[in-house]
């Protein structure tokens, strides 16, 4: 049976509908795919970029091994060079990729973790972010990142702390010497690099005794001694440190009696009054000068001091137990009073007090410079080795000595016995290189199995310390000897001997001498043994002493000198024959004190607004009066004495011909004699200053000085005026004049002796004892000059004037031999003609007034050999370092040093150099930040900047410039050079 089946039909929307489901089936199948597809090509570029962005991370990696300051900051792309990476524009197209690497500082807090940026810089951690970016599709991008954190941790530092083992030194090797230096450059002390005093290298003597008598010296343990400070108001005025009661009696101030107040006791009626310090502390057994100045009408001054255990000081300098005061004289003008004593053996503190009775009214008295000095063996050296007799209350004596006084020691034998003097240690006997012990001697017993000590910084009770020591030996002969290594013994100390001996009851001169190759000994000038030694001097260091008459802190029983020593010295040279025989024959020794006079070095001019009429450097500050205009220029000296910042001008009333200061008040000279001097104030900036008042002359003034609250005025009718700014410099009063040969043009005063400048060639400089009469001084001298003088100026030891003529010279006068009179040293040139003169640090300045309107500047620390005071230091010098050999091609990356800037003059640079060979080293020029001709100038670390092409260098070496204000001297302690190998 065949069975048909009917099939039914489909409807349209039936179709319709069938269609659509196989389009969407059909689509998502191929979306699938496509899906498919586009995940995997974006999984390979994600890993391509990967690649790239880890690429990026080892590149910037290698860039910083080469030079860690080639990972500079900001937005960079790579390049290969020689095959080596670099950084190149701010990205790189890699293909379809973009590379950029992102550099950023790196800042930490106190406990050294990263913090975003309110920490501390850390120098040597560079944060890295690698970007890498490709399109997708249309504008769409895939971004993907890699950061890490980079550090110099293989990086080595050359550095160098000591520069005293001298010169001449190539290549690096011994740590504590250089290739060379030049002479403004002291290396002596250990671990510091540093300026000269100036002219000259320092004086050899480290240490200069006569021992011709007592000597005392103030050990500032007394408080406010010039009452400089005080609170309160008359009359109630509380002076700090002081203790003060009254009866009847009103405190004050008034004038000191060198500086600007005094304490001052007034009595209106009847009354008592004390003024004193209490527990000041003091050395059981020991010698001290107390000193002040007085003056006063009262009754009665009295002295009383005690001890903590109330002895009293007595009228004979002893203090004992029973109450006892002490008549001080009296009269109406300032006398130095001056007691001394011995404290007790139970003396730790004194109390004192000044007691003033007035029995009649309107009485006073004033006191001023209270000084509690303590006895010491007096260094006459520019260093000031001051010795101390020893032991308390059994010192060695003063006694005839071969040249005026000696002292005698006891000899005594004993760990608690025997006298000597003890200095204390100071980088100046610190001596390692050439040396010279010198003495005479006068020994009353000798022999008997005892060394007798002349000189010795030698110890040993406390660790091996010994350095260099001068003693006759056992056998009588002089020995002389030096450790290497501070140890005794073969292959330590090495010694020479006198061959013959020395006798008792006699003077001899004796001297131990070593120059670096030999050791020599000589009595009475005469070479008496020598002994080859070419090595060093133990340093031993400042905590160990130089003894005279004794040995290793007076330890050793029967080792110390009996006898007489006189005339004791330590050298930092080496003397030869003649030197020896000349300084047995013109003993006593005195340091060298020369006055010099070289050409100075003009080192530039800098400009001015006007003409120079007058000008005055105080401190910091130059004030120009501005020639026939009504202003005054001023200029801040602090950072640049060559070429200094000028603060502007002040307008005055009248034409300005010359300016002094004191303080904050500046007295403007004018050119007419009505309104002759014009007083202005001033707060922070003197080109601010504000006029407050004024004074009248009887003529036309020319110039004007201010010494010791004094204001002098040169007037052109032959006369100095002399007023008194004290107590009151805007109100100054008028004390007197005093007449001059010839009409005065200007003004100076150093010391005792104010010197004049007359508008004459006969009669030139007129010299006046200030010192006999401040108000009315005795003329004293007066010299001629090739031409008539128009400023004048003094430095220790000098007297210079500029001539305002055709000639355009500067005269050096010297007054350092008499300053009483002058005598002439030489001249020099300047350029136009000159007006004025001044002096600041090591530099002196012409103010011009010719065709040129400036200021000529001349670096003159040629002159200052031999100078006293405190500003005789040179103002440049330079050391350059042996090679350093890095040991392969280096990225160098940071510089830094440490200083010591006493001074806003004071200065310390850098230069540096690399190269590939030391021949190429030698030839490269110094550089610094900015490239060949730049300096480093600040100690802190400091980044070496890659572009400047230190980089991939083997060889380097650096270059010191030490800048000084004349005044004191920087000082370099350590030198650093980060590179990596």
């Amino acid at each position: 049976m065949i069975i048909v089946q009917k099939k039914p039909a489909f409807s349209l929307i039936e179709i319709i509908i069938a269609l659509g489901i196989f389009s969407l089936f059909v689509t998502g199948i191929a979306s699938s795919a496509s899906l498919t597809y586009i995940a995997e090509r974006q999984g390979g570029e994600k890993t391509v970029a990967q690649a790239y962005a880890q690429e990026g991370i080892e590149a910037t990696r290698s860039i910083g091994k080469r030079g860690w300051s080639e990972i500079t900051i900001g937005n960079h792309g790579l390049s290969k060079n020689n095959n080596y990476w670099e950084f190149s524009g701010e990205n790189e197209i890699l293909g379809e990729y973009q590379r950029q690497i992102v550099i950023s500082d790196v800042y930490r807090d106190a406990n050294n973790n990263i913090v975003a940026s309110n920490g501390t810089l850390d120098l040597h951690t560079k944060k890295v972010v690698v970007s890498i970016s490709w399109p997708v599709s249309g504008s769409q991008d895939h971004t993907y990142s890699l950061d890490t954190y980079l550090t110099n941790w293989s990086s080595h530092d050359w550095q160098q702390t000591d520069w005293s083992g001298g010169d001449g030194q190539a290549n690096w090797s011994i740590t504590n010497r250089f290739l060379q230096k030049d002479e403004a450059v002291d290396i002596t002390t250990i671990g510091e690099a540093k300026l000269n005093l100036a002219g000259a290298n320092p004086s050899p003597y480290a240490l200069l005794m006569h021992l011709d008598g007592q000597r005392f010296k103030d050990n500032g343990k007394l408080t406010n001694s010039s009452f400089e400070q005080y609170s309160g108001l008359p009359p109630s005025i509380d002076w700090n440190g002081w203790d003060e009661w009254n009866w009847g009696a009103q405190y004050i101030n008034t004038a000191g009696q060198s500086g600007p107040t005094a304490a001052e006791v007034y009595f209106e009626w009847p009354g008592m009054s004390n003024l004193g310090q209490v527990n000041v502390p003091v050395t059981p057994k020991s010698t001290y000068q107390f000193s002040f100045y007085v003056k006063g009408t009262v009754s009665f001054l009295y002295l009383s001091m005690w001890d903590q255990d109330y002895r009293y000081l007595q009228n004979n300098g002893s203090m004992n137990w029973g109450y006892n005061l002490i008549s001080v004289p009296i009269s109406d003008s300032w006398t130095q009073y001056t007691i001394s004593f011995t404290t007790s053996a139970a003396s730790n503190f004194i109390t004192f007090y000044l007691s003033g009775v007035a029995i009649g009214v309107n009485k006073y008295y004033a006191v001023d410079n209270f000084a509690l000095a303590d006895e010491i063996v007096y260094d006459s050296s520019s260093y000031n080795n001051d010795g101390f007799r020893q032991p308390l209350g059994s010192v060695p004596s003063y006694t005839t000595g071969n040249f005026s006084q000696a002292l005698s020691f006891d000899g005594s034998s004993g760990s608690s016995n025997g006298d000597y003097v003890r200095i204390p240690g100071n980088d100046s006997l610190n001596i390692i290189g050439n040396i010279t012990l010198e003495a005479w001697v006068y020994p009353t017993a000798l022999g008997s199995g005892v060394d007798r000590p002349i000189i010795t910084k030698w110890q040993w009770n406390d660790g091996d310390n010994r350095s260099y020591r001068l003693y006759i030996n056992s056998s009588r002969k002089l020995v002389f000897a030096i450790s290497q290594d501070g140890a005794s013994g073969n292959n330590h100390e090495y010694s020479v001997t006198s061959d013959n001996a020395i006798s008792t009851s006699n003077w001899a001169h004796v001297i131990g001498t070593y120059d670096g190759a030999a050791m020599r000994v000589y009595i009475n000038g005469e070479s008496k043994g020598i002994a080859d030694y070419s090595g060093s001097i133990f340093n031993s260091g400042n905590s160990v002493p130089v003894l005279i008459g004794s040995i290793d802190n007076n330890l050793r029983d029967n080792n110390r000198f009996k006898g007489k020593i006189d005339e004791v010295s330590i050298e930092s040279i080496a003397l030869d024959d003649t030197a020896a025989h000349e300084h047995y024959i013109n003993s006593p020794l005195t340091p060298e004190s020369v006055i010099l006079w070289i050409s100075p070095v003009p080192v530039g001019i800098f400009m001015t607004d006007k003409k120079v009429a007058g000008m005055n450097i105080v401190d910091n500050n130059l004030y120009i009066a501005l020639l026939e205009k009504k202003r005054v220029e001023t200029f801040d000296m602090t950072s640049d004495p060559i070429n200094p910042t000028s603060y502007g001008t002040f307008l005055t009333t009248n034409h300005s011909e010359d300016v002094a200061e004191l303080g904050k008040y500046i007295y403007v000279i004018t050119d007419i004699a009505s309104n002759g001097v014009e007083i202005y104030q001033y707060n922070q900036i003197p080109s601010d200053a504000q006029y407050i008042g004024s004074l009248s002359l009887a003529d036309e003034p020319r110039g004007a000085f201010v010494y010791n609250n004094y204001l002098y005025i040169t007037l052109e009718n032959h006369t100095v005026v002399v007023y008194n700014l004290s107590p009151n410099p805007n109100a100054p009063t008028y004390e007197g004049s005093f007449n001059t040969a010839e009409e005065p043009n200007d003004i100076v005063i150093q010391d005792n002796y104010a010197y004049v400048a007359l508008d004459s060639t006969d009669q030139a400089i007129q010299t006046f004892n200030i010192g006999a009469n401040p108000i009315n001084p005795p003329a004293v001298s007066i010299i001629s000059a090739i031409e008539a003088p128009v400023g004048i100026t003094t430095r220790e030891g000098y007297l210079m004037t500029v001539t305002g003529g055709a000639a355009r010279k500067v005269l050096v006068f010297n007054i350092e031999t008499d300053p009483a009179n002058p005598t002439a040293l030489g001249d020099m040139d300047i350029i136009d003609n000159g007006r004025d003169i001044a002096l600041r640090g090591s530099y002196l300045y012409i103010g011009l007034a010719g065709s040129t309107k400036g200021i000529q500047v001349f670096d003159m620390t040629f002159m200052l050999a031999g100078g006293s005071g405190e500003s005789n230091y040179q103002v440049y010098g330079t050391l350059e370092s042996s090679v350093f050999d890095t040991g392969a091609d280096s990225g160098y990356n940071f510089i830094s040093w440490t200083e010591n800037l006493p001074a806003a003059g004071d200065d310390v640079k850098m230069q540096i150099k690399t190269a590939s060979t030391i021949e190429d080293l030698n030839a490269a020029s110094w550089s610094g930040p900015f490239g060949p001709g730049s300096f480093y100038e600040s100690g802190n670390e400091t980044i070496i900047l890659p572009t400047l092409g230190y980089n991939g260098k083997r060889y380097t070496k650096y270059l010191i410039h030490l800048y000084g204000s004349g005044d004191t001297t920087p000082v370099l302690q350590d030198f650093k050079l980060n590179y990596t190998p």
